[in-house]
């Protein structure tokens, strides 16, 4: 989703919406939220969860999963209370 921020002073004859009449005159802030719509083009070419693929350190995964084990004993050592 993408957010555009505009400030201007509120003018109804450039807005035409009923919620903006009573503001005529006032500062605000107009935000636009734009949704990100289903555009084939754009998914064909860019895949969020794969982007950091190409950095992946696949020799490194069974060190990861041991990591907070390791982390514990060399801060803490061996002892158990």
């Amino acid at each position: 989703m993408k957010a555009i921020r505009i400030n201007t002073i509120i003018d109804p004859s450039i807005l035409p919406f009923e919620e903006v009449k009573d503001l005529k005159g006032k500062k605000a802030e107009i935000i636009i939220l734009v949704e990100d719509g289903c555009d084939d083009a754009e998914s064909d070419t860019y895949k969020a969860a794969g982007s950091l693929n190409k950095y992946a350190d696949l020799s490194k995964v069974a060190e990861e999963k041991a990591a907070y084990k390791k982390h514990i004993e060399e801060k803490y050592g061996n002892s158990r209370r």
